[in-house]
């Protein structure tokens, strides 16, 4: 079964951090970045069918006051029809994505057949290199607080991959480790490298990272596109 609790702790994590904020209200929980485009999210709503309207028009009014970020987030194993209903009615752009889980006991190490160097990253320079594909291709060109990642990097729970195709950076990945578990966010390519396998190559060495830490799982939200990359590499959905 799909857990959240390792993107829970990773937002708790940033949280602590100078200049963020993470904070859990009666009804809703949400992280804070305010000079980052991510994660900033508003998650683990719960509303009775008699709340909801009063509870989504006070999150609106906190929005405009730029009290809390203007993404909400709903949990993939507890949402609700009716709930998806409510915010349809009010037209929220939205954007699916799938929890998908991996029991590790499963994965089998694949060899690199495109020449694909893929580093751990450890210095600042590199990670430089990291963030710029994460925001060209995944955060429509909106900027990462560098300094949020920084203390990531630093810190013993987070590993961060950096592909190479001949020597030149295509590719990204950030595995993030709590107690016996792991989560995989933030894979990239370059559009000019898509199609070729590389974010699978990187999504196995995040993998490959995760057994070596003895971890018994390890969960990913997918994009339609990433569903059977992520599939093949024995990713199950939840």
């Amino acid at each position: 079964m799909y857990s959240q609790l390792n993107l829970e702790r990773l937002f708790q994590l940033i949280g602590r951090m100078p200049h963020q904020e993470y904070r859990r209200e009666d009804l809703y929980e949400f992280i804070q970045t305010p000079v980052s485009v991510w994660p900033n999210q508003v998650f683990n709503f719960s509303a009775s069918k008699d709340q909801i309207d009063g509870e989504l028009a006070h999150l609106e009014e906190l929005v405009r006051q730029g009290t809390i970020p203007a993404q909400l987030m709903l949990h993939p194993s507890q949402s609700h029809e009716w709930v998806i209903d409510h915010l349809k009615n009010r037209s929220y752009p939205s954007q699916m994505w799938t929890a998908m889980v991996h029991k590790l006991k499963e994965a089998v190490p694949q060899p690199n057949a495109l020449g694909l160097q893929i580093r751990q990253i450890e210095h600042k320079r590199e990670l430089e290199l990291w963030l710029e594909i994460v925001e060209t291709e995944l955060m429509g060109n909106q900027p990462l607080d560098a300094g949020i990642f920084n203390r990531l990097m630093k810190d013993k729970s987070c590993y961060f991959f950096l592909g190479y195709a001949n020597d030149f950076p295509v590719s990204t990945a950030f595995l993030f480790t709590h107690e016996n578990s792991a989560g995989i966010y933030l894979v990239s390519t370059l559009k000019s490298h898509r199609k070729r396998g590389i974010g699978k190559v990187v999504t196995q060495q995040c993998l490959w990272k995760a057994q070596a830490l003895e971890c018994q799982r390890v969960d990913i939200q997918a994009t339609t596109p990433g569903k059977k990359v992520y599939k093949s590499l024995g990713f199950v959905s939840q």
